[in-house]
């Protein structure tokens, strides 16, 4: 069994998208949405109105949200969906990508070849994505999890995957995991005082200086993998709604 797990955060267009496409509920037992406090653009509407019109997905849909907007907390809402799916494998993906009948097909002869020691990176424009991957579930946990210290920033993925990567071999697919934006330009402003969205392709955060002493400590931990099982997780109060 696989969950697909999303975080969200303001993208209802893509997120419906997600929703209706036919491959999302023919090959995943779950869907996990983790809305990370959208203030303008919460996910609920978008759910509720799928399952109306869709019922038969009800049992496989549901829908969590992160209680305060941190500007960034993608990783906390990834340790939640990984906490809630209980699922063998997992997928993480964002709403900026395409599933596929193509890829899909191909993902689930990835892994149905994974031997113990493996899990599977997804193929995002012909190379590493970081953040896009499928895993079983105690592949996730025996890492530690994503770093919620981190939150506010893009950064987690890396420094997460150096655990995982220490613990198993990912296998690159050959089959590109399709995609409508290209990434986003990461814009330094130490004005700022939280992760803002200011257009569809822009991200504006404050530089990483101010979280020198964290990252250290990150990276003494991210050393001792006897510490990792003790990684905080779900730092953040939040609740299910669908």
């Amino acid at each position: 069994m696989i969950s697909l797990c999303i975080p969200y955060y303001e993208d209802p267009h893509r997120l419906e998208t997600i929703l209706y496409n036919e491959c999302t509920f023919k090959y995943f037992d779950k869907v996990v949405v983790v809305d990370d406090a959208s203030p303008n653009h919460p996910a609920k509407p978008i759910v509720k109105a799928h399952i109306e019109d869709c019922c038969c997905n009800r049992k496989k849909m549901f829908l969590y949200r992160v209680a305060v907007d941190y500007g960034f907390n993608a990783h906390g809402a990834r340790n939640l969906a990984a906490s809630i799916c209980k699922t063998d494998w997992m997928l993480f993906m964002d709403v900026d990508l395409e599933l596929t009948e193509e890829f899909c097909e191909a993902l689930f002869k990835d892994i149905e070849s994974c031997d113990a020691s493996q899990y599977v990176l997804c193929n995002f424009y012909g190379s590493d994505p970081g953040n896009i991957f499928a895993c079983r579930r105690e592949q996730f946990f025996e890492a530690g999890g994503y770093d919620e210290e981190l939150r506010g920033y893009h950064m987690g993925d890396k420094i997460f995957r150096e655990r995982l990567d220490s613990l198993y071999q990912p296998q690159m697919m050959s089959v590109r995991f399709p995609s409508n934006r290209i990434g986003r330009r990461i814009v330094v402003d130490d004005t700022s005082m939280g992760t803002q969205y200011p257009d569809d392709y822009t991200v504006v955060q404050r530089d990483q200086k101010h979280i020198q002493d964290t990252l250290g400590m990150i990276h003494a931990r991210n050393a001792d993998p006897k510490s990792w099982k003790n990684i905080p997780k779900i730092m953040f109060d939040w609740r299910r709604e669908i």
